[in-house]
Parts: C-alpha cells; sequence; structure tokens
C-alpha cells in the first residue's frame, strides 16, 4: 500500500473527485487542509515525523524543496497538479531518486479563457466604467470601445493553450497568425491559423498573446525588435512565463509606445513584487492578476483527476506517466526494464572490484532505451538509496564511464549484454528475452542458457573430470536441494552454474574450494 499525502489547499469537491479516482486502489491518502504550509515552523525532527511515511505528496502551487524532502525519507513520488513545476525542486529530487510528474493541458481551457477575459476588458473598458459607475457618474462618451472582429491576434506558442485561444479567436472571427516550432503543420489549419516562419510575424498584429514555455533560448526572446512592430492601440498578453520579455524592455516599450496596453497573470521575481515597478509607472494601461490562470473549479477538479489517474497507473502499473525529471516506463518496455535489472544484477554480484564504469549493449529494439537502462545502473550501483530515476545522476557524480549503444535495431533480436570494469577487472554478462521470458545467454565469454532468479552458486574452475559431482556432493551433504545446474566448458577451464532452494552457506564453498581450487566462485541471490 502506498500512503498518499494530499499536500495542498483543495476544494471538497475536487477531492472527492480525486478520491473516487482512486477506487479500488491500494493507497491511503490523508489531506493537509491548508496545504504543506500548514506545517511551517515546524523543526526539522517535527517535520521529519509528520512526513516519514508518505510515498507520494500531491500538491497544487506548494513549495516542495529540499528540507521537505529530506523529511520525506520516503518518498518516491510528488506529482504537480498542474504544468508547472517549478516551485519544486526537481535537481533535487532527481538526487534523492524521487519523480516529479506532472498534469499538463488540465488548466488549458482556463487559462485561454482568462486571455480573453483581458481582451474583452481592454476592448470594452467594462471593469473602468463600473468602478465610475459606482461613484454615481455615468460616462458613457468616455468609453468607446472596439470589436474583437476582424482584429488580427499572433499566437506565440501553439500547443494546448494556444490551440485553444485559436479556436475561441475564430469564433470571434479574428484573423489568426501563430507560431511555434515544434509543432506540425497539420494543426495550423484549422479555425484558419496561418503560421508564422518567425516570432517577428506575430508582432505585426492588434493582440499578441504569449504561450510559450521559458527556456534558455526563450528567455528574454521578445525584445524591443519585436515589440515596436505591434499595431496601434496594441494589446500584449503574457499568461505564460514573466521572462519571455525582460521587465526593463517592457517598461522602456511602454514608455516609447503610450497606446499600448499589457495584460499579464504572471510576474517578475517575487509575487507580491514582481509587477510592482511596470503597474507603478503605468496604472491605467496594465492589468494584472495574481495568477489566476487555472485558478477555476473546473481546472482544479480536471488537474486533480489527472493526478488521480497518474497515482493509479503509478501504483498499479508502476508506470510514471508525465515524469519530468525520469524517462516513464511504458507497459511495452517493462519486459525490457526488468532483463535489464537482473542481467546487471547478476553482473554485480560476479564482480568484486571498485566499479570505474560500464558498457550496455542493446541489440535489436528496446522500447524507453533510457528508462530501460536506468534500470541497469541501479542494479549495478547496488540499491540503497539508488533507484531507476537517480541512478545515472549517481553515475555522473561518482565520475563513472558509461557507454551505452544499440547494435542493430530491428525487432529480430532483443538481447541486453552489461559489462562492468574497474580497469583490472571486467564482468560481462549477456542475455536476452525469449516470449518475455528472462535468460542469461553469455557470461565472461561462455554461452550459456540460464535463469538469472533464484539463489546461484557460480563456480569457474579447470574442466577436469567429476567436478560437477564435487560440486553437488558438497551442497547436497548439507541439505541444500539443487534446482537446475548448468556446466559449459571453454578450453581448459569450466564455467558451473547451480540454481539451489536457499542461500548456499559458507562451508560448502569451503569445502568445494579445497577441492577443485577454482579460478572464482560466488554464491548470491537475485530477485
Amino acid at each position: 500500500m502506498k500512503n498518499v499525502l494530499m499536500a495542498t489547499k483543495v476544494n471538497d469537491s475536487a477531492f472527492e473527485g480525486f478520491s473516487k479516482e482512486l477506487t479500488g486502489v491500494d493507497v491511503k491518502v490523508d489531506r493537509l487542509r491548508s496545504g504543506l504550509k500548514e506545517l511551517d515552523g515546524l523543526k526539522d525532527g517535527e517535520l521529519e515525523q509528520r512526513l516519514v511515511n508518505y510515498n507520494v505528496l500531491v500538491v497544487r502551487s506548494d513549495k516542495v524543496d529540499k528540507r521537505i524532502m529530506d523529511a520525506s525519507r520516503s518518498l518516491e513520488l510528488v506529482i504537480r497538479a498542474g504544468a508547472a513545476v517549478s516551485d519544486i525542486d526537481v535537481n533535487y529530487a532527481t538526487q534523492m531518486g524521487v519523480i516529479v510528474s506532472n498534469t499538463p493541458g488540465r488548466n488549458s481551457n482556463a487559462v485561454s479563457e482568462l486571455v480573453f477575459s483581458f481582451m474583452l476588458d481592454a476592448y470594452r473598458h467594462a471593469r473602468e466604467a463600473h468602478l465610475r459607475m459606482v461613484k454615481g457618474e455615468f460616462p458613457k462618451a468616455d468609453f468607446v470601445g472596439r470589436e474583437l472582429r476582424g482584429k488580427r491576434i499572433g499566437i506565440l506558442g501553439y500547443g494546448n493553450i494556444g490551440q485553444l485561444v485559436a479556436e475561441k479567436s475564430a469564433a470571434f472571427g479574428m484573423k489568426i497568425v501563430a507560431y511555434d516550432p515544434l509543432v506540425g503543420n497539420e494543426l495550423f489549419g484549422r479555425y484558419g491559423t496561418v503560421r508564422a516562419t518567425t516570432i517577428d510575424e506575430c508582432f505585426n498584429a492588434d493582440i499578441v498573446t504569449l504561450h510559450m514555455p521559458l527556456t534558455e533560448g526563450t528567455k528574454g526572446a521578445i525584445g524591443l525588435d519585436q515589440l515596436k512592430n505591434m499595431n496601434t492601440n496594441g494589446l500584449l498578453i503574457n499568461t505564460a512565463r514573466a521572462g519571455l520579455i525582460d521587465e526593463d524592455t517592457l517598461i522602456g516599450f511602454m514608455w516609447e509606445r503610450t497606446d499600448v496596453r499589457y495584460a499579464a497573470d504572471v510576474h517578475y521575481g517575487g509575487d507580491k513584487e514582481g509587477l510592482k515597478k511596470v503597474l507603478e509607472r503605468f496604472p491605467s494601461r496594465v492589468l494584472a492578476t495574481p495568477h489566476i490562470g487555472g485558478n477555476t473549479y473546473e481546472a482544479n477538479s480536471n488537474a486533480f483527476i489527472a493526478a488521480a489517474m497518474q497515482l493509479r497507473s503509478f501504483v498499479e502499473k508502476g508506470i510514471a506517466q508525465n515524469a519530468v525529471n525520469y524517462n516513464p516506463l511504458s507497459e511495452a518496455g517493462r519486459p525490457y526494464a526488468d532483463a535489464a535489472r537482473l542481467i546487471a544484477s547478476f553482473a554485480s554480484h560476479l564482480f568484486t572490484g571498485n566499479v570505474s564504469g560500464a558498457n550496455i549493449t542493446y541489440r535489436g529494439y528496446v522500447p524507453d532505451m533510457d528508462a530501460v537502462t536506468g534500470y541497469a545502473l541501479a542494479a549495478i550501483l547496488g540499491g540503497g538509496d539508488v533507484n531507476p530515476v537517480n541512478a545515472r545522476s549517481r553515475f555522473d557524480s561518482r565520475k563513472l564511464n558509461l557507454t551505452v549503444t544499440c547494435e542493430s535495431p530491428d525487432d529480430t533480436r532483443r538481447d541486453i549484454e552489461v559489462t562492468i570494469n574497474d580497469g583490472d577487472e571486467n564482468v560481462s554478462v549477456s542475455g536476452a528475452l525469449f516470449d518475455n521470458m528472462i535468460r542469461i545467454t553469455g557470461i565472461n565469454g561462455y554461452q550459456t542458457d540460464y535463469g538469472p532468479v533464484g539463489s546461484h552458486l557460480v563456480v569457474h574452475h579447470r574442466n577436469e573430470v567429476g567436478a560437477i559431482g564435487k560440486i553437488g556432493t558438497a551442497i547436497g551433504d548439507v541439505g541444500i536441494n539443487i534446482a537446475y545446474v548448468k556446466n559449459v566448458s571453454r578450453g581448459g577451464n569450466a564455467l558451473t552454474l547451480v540454481t539451489t532452494d536457499r542461500t548456499v552457506e559458507g562451508g560448502v564453498i569451503d569445502k568445494i574450494t579445497g577441492e577443485l581450487d577454482p579460478h572464482y566462485i560466488r554464491q548470491f541471490r537475485v530477485d
């Protein structure tokens, strides 16, 4: 059973939807009604006492930082009920082996509707007119508006939100141009959208709305060269990320273009201070809202239902959907991940040196190769706090050499070879999937056919008459049953693999060593 903490403030209706979606799932859900801020002020020990047993945290906009994760020692998954994960220390989560996932697209309609709220407010002045009427005025002549019909809108970013804005724009009879280099041409024909080949083309418009992610490539991507091309009485809308436009650039542009208005649901720096400089200078030309784009009853409900669906998949199938710090494993990739883990585990038990590097070779098509590799690396590094999520970063932090190759990427072969080395010693184990059954097919050049699961005794010895009998007698004399024996020879040496019903005791190893003087003998268990 997974212990789950709803670590965010959520209305009862959304929580009921979340809980209903988890009907029949082996989870226990607790709830912090005020979110993680309810734990503010607790000392480290007290915080750990509250969080130590939870495997999953579900949050909306709560801050999940190093301190929270250190206290949550059983944590496996953080689900962000929403798209942005900026409030979660994703890098530290990866180091800790904690998966972070999100639920993108669930608040897209809410954000697109806020965009139109901004447009209609800017064009029809309903908010300002209302405030004047509250004062007892009837200023009809002061509020001559403009219609959206026939206006040209530039949409920067044509993902879920951008396409919903386009859909609504078409309903208003607007002319639509959009820019997004990562979206296929087939999506641009809908709603009469014209595809722009550059950002600049979108600014030859009456309204420009931003829906791009903030990356190193897009940070500050909107400059004066683009902004100055906006039509007279233009409206710039930003519900994406403040950093797409440098703050000083925005202020300079609005000083220069006194006809332009700005509407934003995103802020520079801290939330409370974020638009202070812009608002103080242009109070009548700036409309700001406090991150309410996705804050509707419907969006909240949809986000938490999506979070519950992800949780169900994680508990029942071991699949973390929409992981942002880990390449998720699909059902098709699961058999390969199991094979990689078992083959690498077998190799790590044969290896006695200090790991300096590893080579992983795939022969044939392997789905979810990065995720599958994570399972192999976790097995090589030997458990503890290492898992498939953080195994690659642990390899990197320890300066271990890693080579991953794929040979003959077709569907006719399903082989994986894992080699572990320390400069002096190399251990290589290969295996294959046969109708999703995993077999060890090679060990350090010896061809074999052997099951990796169970208790094993592996003896590398001279190829001499009676060797198998001596090994079997030593095991049988202490009452241990032998389930399977495989012996393969090469030149003057042989490799004997024995599967037993329980772990072989030290006395057995001493006896075999005394009688055969083997090159090496290993006993271990692989599960």
